[in-house]
C-alpha cells in the first residue's frame, strides 16, 4: 500500500517508512501480542503499523478486528509508558464491536482510578469512546472528580469526554455543570477552553442561561486565546438575538480589538464586522484592526484581513474606503489569492477614478487565478459597471476579453450572466454586448451557452439598427456546430426573419440549405420556419414567435403518452389531459408506495 511521501531536506521526495506493507504480514507479526515475554519495541512498531493501515482505509474483517482487538488488551500487562499509550490509540481507533468494546472498561476504570497521571487522562479519553450510554451514570463520580482534579491534562481528558459523551448522555453530563464552571478558573488555557466548550454545549437551548453565561465571562473573561475566541461567538450568537446590541458585550468585543493575541484580534474584529444590527460607526474601530493586519508580513493575516474587508465593503462601502491606499499595496502580492480579493475590494468601495489603473492591473494576472476567485472578481465588475454606467466601455471590453480566454465553464458562465444583466440594465450596450457574444461562440467549446447566446441574439438581434450583421455569425454556428446548436441557430435565424423583413429572402435561402441537413431536428425546424415564412405577411411567423409554450417539454410529452396509451374517445384536450396525468402519476406513487409498506408489513409478520 502506498502512503504520503515525505520531504527531505534537499528537497527531495522520501518514501514513508511503512509503504508497501501488507496486512496479512502485519496480522501474522501481531501474533507477539500474545508471547510470554513482551517486547515493547516490537509491539509498539507492529500497533504503528497496524494504525496505518486503518488511516490508509484498509479493510479489516470483523473476525480479524476481534482478534487484534483482544490480543491488545493483553498488553495492559506491560508497564512501558509508550507502549500504554499506543494500546490506548488502538483501543480509540480500532472499530471493535459495542459488546467487545465492554470488555476492557474494568482495566480503563482501574487505570482512570490510578495514581499515574497519564494513564489516567488516557483512560478517560478511551472510556468516553467505548462507553455505552447506560453506563455514563455508573462513572459520574469519577468523571467529576477529573474535572477538578489538579492535572490540567486529566481536567482536559474529561471535558473532552463530555463533549463527546454529550449526544448520547446529555441527562447525565448535566449534572456535571458545577464542576465545569469551576474548570473555568482553572490557570490552564487548554482546560478553560475546553470547560467553556462544553459549558456552552450545556446551556445550548436556554437563551437565557446562554446571555447571563456570556455577561458574566465578560465582565471576568478566561486568559487563554482559544478560550476567549469562544467566548467572542457566544456572545455574537447573544447579540444577533437582540434588537439593539448590548453595550456592555459590545465594548468587551471592541477591548479584545487590542489584545496581544492576533487569533483573538481578528476574531473580535471579524465579529464586530458581520453584526446584522450594527451601525458604520460602531465598525470602523474593527476595520482600522484590519487595515493593520493588510501591512503584516505573514500571507495567512494579510489574507484573512483582505477577506473579510471584501465582505464588510459590500454593507459599508465609505467606512472601508480608507483601506483603499492599503489595498492596492496588495494587488503585486506574491499570493494570487490575496491579490484578487484586494482588486475585488477596491472595485466594491466605488472609487471611480481607480477603474482604468485597476483594468490594467487585473489582466496582469487572471491566468494565475483560481476560476473561484475569478468569478468574485466578475461579480466585482458588473457590480462596478451598474454604478458607473458611462465607465461600461472599459469593463464590458475587459469582460470580453476575459470571456475568449480559457477558463471552466461556470466561469464563462459567469460573465455571461454579467454582460447579460449589463446589457438588460445599460441599454445602450446592448449591441456592444451582442457583437461580444458573436465573438464568443465563434470559438465556444460549452454548447449549452452557445444555445443560450443563440436564443438571446434571435430575440434581441432584430432590435438592434443593423441586425444583417449577426447573421453571418449564427449562419456559421449552422454549418460547424454539433446538432443541437445548429436547432438553436435554425430558430434564431428564423425570427430575423420574422421580424425584419428586409432579410426574409436571405434568410429563406440560408434556411433552404438546412433542409438536407443530416440531423431530425435541424430538418424539421428548417422545414417549418419556411413554411411560416411564405407569404409577404409575417403575422403567422411573428405569432408563433410570440406565443408562450403551452406546458413544459417533459410535461407535454408524458401527457400525450399518457392520452395515447389510455381511451382515444375524446380529443385531446390541453388542460384536462394535462391536470389527469399529473392526479394520475401521484396516485399511482401513492399506490406503490403501499404496496411496499404491505409488503414489508407482511415479510415481517412471516419472521
Amino acid at each position: 500500500m502506498d502512503g504520503p511521501k515525505t520531504k527531505g531536506e534537499d528537497g527531495e521526495v522520501e518514501p514513508s517508512p511503512y509503504d508497501g506493507i501488507q496486512k496479512n504480514a502485519v496480522l501474522h507479526e501481531a501474533k507477539c501480542f500474545n508471547d510470554k515475554q513482551i517486547s515493547a519495541h516490537t509491539c509498539s512498531e507492529v500497533l504503528t503499523k497496524i494504525m496505518y493501515l486503518i488511516i490508509q482505509g484498509e479493510e479489516f474483517t470483523g473476525s480479524e478486528i476481534s482478534k487484534v482487538f483482544f490480543s491488545v488488551t493483553k498488553l495492559f500487562n506491560s508497564r512501558d509508558v509508550h507502549l500504554r499509550r499506543m494500546v490506548y490509540l488502538a483501543l480509540k481507533n480500532l472499530p471493535a464491536d459495542p459488546e467487545e468494546a465492554m470488555m476492557v472498561v474494568n482495566c480503563l476504570a482501574k487505570d482512570m482510578t490510578g495514581k499515574t497521571d497519564l494513564y489516567r487522562a488516557n483512560a478517560i479519553r478511551v472510556l468516553a469512546k467505548i462507553l455505552h450510554p447506560s453506563m455514563i451514570g455508573s462513572f459520574e463520580r469519577f468523571m467529576k472528580q477529573a474535572i477538578i482534579d489538579k492535572d490540567p491534562y486529566v481536567v482536559s481528558s474529561a471535558l473532552l469526554a463530555g463533549n463527546h459523551m454529550f449526544k448520547s448522555g446529555a441527562d447525565s453530563i448535566k449534572r456535571w455543570t458545577s464542576e465545569v464552571q469551576e474548570a473555568l478558573n482553572n490557570p490552564s488555557p487548554m482546560v478553560q477552553m475546553h470547560a467553556l466548550l462544553l459549558l456552552f454545549k450545556l446551556k445550548q437551548y436556554d437563551p437565557l442561561a446562554i446571555s447571563k453565561l456570556a455577561s458574566v465571562l465578560a465582565r471576568a473573561p478566561p486568559k487563554g486565546p482559544l478560550a476567549q475566541v469562544l467566548l467572542i461567538r457566544c456572545i455574537a450568537t447573544v447579540i444577533r438575538r437582540q434588537n439593539q446590541p448590548d453595550r456592555e458585550l459590545l465594548k468587551f468585543l471592541q477591548d479584545l480589538l487590542h489584545d496581544k493575541s492576533f487569533t483573538v484580534m481578528y476574531e473580535a474584529a471579524r465579529t464586530i464586522c458581520a453584526l446584522p444590527n450594527i451601525n458604520r460607526t460602531q465598525v470602523i474601530s474593527a476595520i482600522g484592526v484590519l487595515q493593520e493586519f493588510l501591512s503584516s508580513p505573514v500571507p495567512a493575516q494579510r489574507f484573512a484581513a483582505v477577506r473579510t474587508l471584501s465582505k464588510v465593503v459590500l454593507r459599508f462601502p465609505i467606512a472601508v474606503a480608507p483601506c483603499s491606499v492599503d489595498l492596492e499595496h496588495l494587488i503585486n502580492d506574491s499570493n494570487r489569492n490575496v491579490a484578487t480579493i484586494a482588486i475585488t475590494t477596491l472595485l466594491r468601495t466605488g472609487v471611480e477614478q481607480n477603474v482604468d489603473r485597476l483594468m490594467k492591473s487585473i489582466a496582469g494576472f487572471m491566468t494565475d487565478t483560481s476560476d473561484e476567485f475569478k468569478i468574485v472578481l466578475i461579480d466585482a465588475i458588473k457590480s462596478l459597471c451598474l454604478k458607473f454606467k458611462h465607465r461600461h466601455k472599459t469593463l464590458l471590453a475587459f469582460l470580453s476579453a476575459s470571456l475568449r480566454e480559457e477558463g471552466g465553464k461556470e466561469y464563462k458562465r459567469a460573465i455571461m450572466q454579467a454582460i447579460l444583466e449589463i446589457i438588460e440594465k445599460v441599454p445602450e450596450t446592448k449591441e456592444t454586448g451582442l457583437e461580444q457574444f458573436c465573438e464568443f461562440i465563434e470559438d465556444c467549446e460549452f454548447p449549452k451557452l452557445s444555445m443560450k447566446i443563440l436564443d438571446l441574439l434571435g430575440s434581441e438581434g432584430p432590435k438592434t439598427k443593423h441586425p444583417g450583421k449577426f447573421i453571418r455569425f449564427i449562419f456559421n454556428r449552422v454549418i460547424l456546430e454539433t446538432a443541437s446548436v445548429r436547432s438553436a441557430a435554425v430558430t434564431a435565424l428564423a425570427r430575423f426573419g420574422a421580424y425584419v423583413p428586409e432579410l426574409t429572402p436571405s434568410v429563406r435561402v440560408l434556411l433552404s440549405r438546412c433542409e438536407c441537413d443530416d440531423d431530425d431536428e435541424v430538418r424539421d425546424r428548417a422545414v417549418l420556419f419556411l413554411h411560416l415564412l411564405k407569404g409577404d405577411g409575417m403575422k403567422l411567423a411573428r405569432d408563433f414567435f410570440d406565443s408562450e409554450a403551452p406546458a413544459e417539454p417533459k410535461r407535454l410529452v408524458a401527457s400525450l403518452e399518457a392520452y395515447l396509451e389510455g381511451k382515444k374517445d375524446i380529443p385531446f384536450d390541453m388542460d384536462k389531459h394535462l391536470v389527469e396525468v399529473v392526479e394520475e402519476t401521484k396516485e399511482k406513487g401513492d399506490a406503490k408506495a403501499g404496496d411496499a409498506k404491505r409488503a414489508n408489513g407482511t415479510q415481517a409478520a412471516a419472521a
